[in-house]
């Protein structure tokens, strides 16, 4: 019959097949849960120049007929020539979140010729010589000339001829833009790298190592010989605290050598033109060290002591074992889990890593203080999330920047590291339980800010009303979670419907927040005097992304968590008891934003008008000042109203600023933006601003 099924019909009709293919031996069935056999696939080898579109995936015109795409003839010779000798071949991962032993290891094997390639993060960058490296691929396009320049000059250092790569990814503006001017990457001027020198937390954490180093207190290989772990609470040690202390002699002295070194430094102009910094502000805060220092290790007590109780539960679920009480299964969870913890707290306290090289390992004193951002440390990033990791070793901690985190440590994502599958399983229950870490937001959608505490009903930005948005998204929560350390499990095999929810990403949101009295504002205007954009610049404002859930999921919002165990639920299992529903993720940021407004803007189109103006503007921006991708990024708020520019390295860029400070600047960013557009020159393989010119 040629109409459409109605789904009584369409359901019966699969049903039917499915049984058929289950009795032909072609299906497995269990419950709801279909399977194809494996032993029931033919594998045949069969040379083709062209193949047809994947049907679930392909898209088309109703109607229209698909047409075949021709196969990839390099690797079909490749496939039927060479591949048969590269089977021994093997590379390995190079980047810091390696062990500094596995990291010397595989650098010698790759100097010896064992490993053929190395998978490295800017690691390489940095001063690595390996002098008959002949080969640089790099995976996209450095941010500046002078990473371009060091990258790859790894290559030929002993004279011989090298091979330089460079891909451009379709889906970077910032890649694009050097593709089209490659020049300007290769053969660019090396530019001095963008860093807001007056940035608070920056200053802050230079101020903290200064009054540490007038202590002069050695914080020695592990967190444990600071802090005193035989005591409720884990104080500081005594001995430890008496050094910190400082006397008003020795505070003056320290105040003093501060300043100069302020007044003598490249910020010098940079901190006069500040709201927050006086001569005020930098004795409370080294009057305040102390207490910082000891806030500071907050975060490692928290871990210990969650370690520590996960220790003694199951130490005493496996001394009941020995009396009857509990069953063989209970015992063996109980095994594993004090394997766990104790694995945990060795690797808190530096046990793992006696004999080699402590400041490699997480929780160095020194490395755990610049990532917590109380010392200076850019090579870390600050106040990262962490996530246990059981690997063929025993475990290990790892970090991700929190807006990185809040995606790769989201519930049920798959981690990959070393080679291994992992699968985020649970968080780490704090102390006081979960449900006192829940926060009450409320969110505007018509312009982005965001309320803590109290649900409100108008916004204290635009003064809208408080309501959902378009997509359905919530605009009051009341169950919303701070990331804080994830937990994953081994998986060796991951289900098609697994992948199928997963591959749709999260559904992720993004809201702001000014600091008090640090706004500047101004307006853009055209040559004959029309206002186009009113611009608003925030100071060391706050930025929170919420993880709402999986985007596949349109019926639940938010995630499940079971309050005592912290493992995040089944979507489908409402057995457990203690099941939350409806948790939201949260992660938070202080940064340097701009928001932007654009006025008179067309009525038709509107939509793809922001969007394209929104990327534009970005691109630009990365283009003049030759920030990387992650050092600026962008959101469109307010269902298209405005747009949202926050410079996202640590510390931040210091870029943002001059759009309102230099008359200039904006006119050279809007150059920018219309020679990327091709509206200067025009490129007749495109149209205007095609999604090669701004992705």
């Amino acid at each position: 019959m040629n109409q459409p099924l109605d789904k009584e019909y369409y359901t019966d009709l699969i049903n039917t097949l499915i049984n058929a293919l289950c009795e032909a031996g072609y299906l497995l069935k269990e419950k709801s849960q279909v399977q194809l056999r494996v032993d029931s696939l033919v594998w045949k080898a069969t040379l083709l120049n062209q193949i047809s579109p994947d049907l679930l995936t392909s898209r088309r015109l109703q109607d229209s007929e698909q047409e075949n795409i021709s196969v990839n003839s390099f690797f079909q010779k490749f496939y039927q020539t060479n591949a048969f000798t590269i089977n021994t071949m093997e590379g390995r991962e190079y980047t810091g979140q390696v062990k500094n032993e596995d990291r010397q290891e595989r650098e010698e094997k790759f100097r010896a010729g064992e490993l053929a390639a190395l998978f490295c993060s800017p690691t390489m960058e940095l001063g690595i010589d390996i002098s008959d490296l002949n080969i640089v691929h790099m995976r996209n396009v450095p941010p500046s000339p002078s990473n371009y320049a060091q990258r790859s000059g790894r290559a030929g250092r002993s004279g011989q001829e090298a091979l330089v790569i460079t891909y451009a990814a379709v889906g970077s503006g910032h890649d694009q833009y050097f593709y089209q001017r490659q020049d300007k990457m290769v053969a660019g001027i090396v530019a001095p790298p963008k860093l807001e020198l007056a940035n608070q937390d920056l200053i802050q954490s230079h101020v903290y190592s200064v009054w540490l180093a007038h202590t002069g207190v050695d914080l020695g290989d592990s967190m444990n010989k600071i802090l005193d772990l035989d005591l409720e609470d884990y104080p500081l040690r005594e001995s430890i605290s008496s050094q910190l202390k400082m006397s008003n002699d020795k505070l003056r002295r320290c105040l003093q050598a501060t300043e100069s070194i302020l007044s003598d430094c490249f910020c010098q102009n940079d901190l006069r033109k500040s709201s927050w910094y006086s001569v005020d502000w930098l004795q409370h805060t080294l009057e305040n060290a102390l207490n910082a220092f000891s806030k500071a290790c907050d975060r490692w007590r928290v871990l210990y002591q969650e370690a520590d109780e996960q220790l003694q539960d199951a130490r005493h679920i496996i001394d009941r074992s020995a009396r009857g009480d509990i069953s063989q299964e209970d015992r063996n969870i109980a095994q594993m889990q004090e394997r766990e913890a104790q694995r945990q707290k060795d690797l808190l306290t530096g046990q793992i890593n006696k004999g080699k090289s402590s400041s490699q390992f997480e929780f160095y004193p020194y490395r755990y203080f610049a990532a917590e951002g109380f010392l200076p440390g850019f090579n870390f990033p600050r106040l990262p999330v962490r996530a246990y990791i059981p690997a063929t070793t025993g475990g290990e901690f790892v970090n991700r920047p929190r807006t990185v985190a809040l995606r790769e440590f989201a519930p049920s994502n798959i981690v990959y590291y070393e080679g291994s599958k992992f699968q985020v399983a649970k968080i780490k229950v704090p102390v006081g339980g979960i449900e006192n870490r829940y926060k009450r937001v409320s969110v505007c959608f018509n312009c982005g800010y965001f309320h803590e505490g109290d649900l409100r009903d108008t916004c204290e930005n635009c003064g809208a009303e408080i309501k959902p948005d378009k997509r359905q998204n919530v605009a009051k929560l009341t169950r919303v979670l701070p990331l804080e350390t994830a937990i994953a499990r081994r998986r060796e095999r991951i289900t098609c419907d697994e992948e199928e929810r997963l591959k749709y990403g999260y559904n992720i949101t993004t809201h702001f927040r000014y600091a008090s009295q640090k706004q500047e504002n101004a307006t853009v205007e055209s040559a004959d005097g029309t206002p186009l954009l009113k611009l608003t610049y925030g100071a060391t404002a706050k930025i929170w992304r919420i993880n709402r859930g999986l985007k596949k999921n349109t019926e639940e919002r938010g995630f499940k968590l079971d309050v005592k165990t912290g493992n995040w639920g089944d979507q489908k299992n409402e057995t457990q008891v203690d099941l939350h529903t409806e948790v939201n993720l949260l992660v938070d940021d202080t940064c340097n934003i701009l928001v932007i407004e654009p006025l008179n803007t067309p009525v038709v189109n509107k939509e793809a008008f922001i969007a394209t103006l929104q990327y534009a503007v970005l691109t630009a921006i990365q283009a003049v000042y030759k920030l990387e991708a992650d050092e600026l990024d962008s959101e469109r708020l307010g269902e298209g109203r405005y747009l949202l520019l926050w410079e996202a390295s640590e510390g931040g860029a210091g870029v943002l600023s001059q759009l309102l400070e230099k008359p200039d600047v904006f006119q050279r960013i809007a150059d920018a933006a219309l020679d990327i557009c091709h509206f200067k020159h025009i490129k007749n393989s495109c149209i205007n601003a095609c999604y090669e010119c701004l992705f």
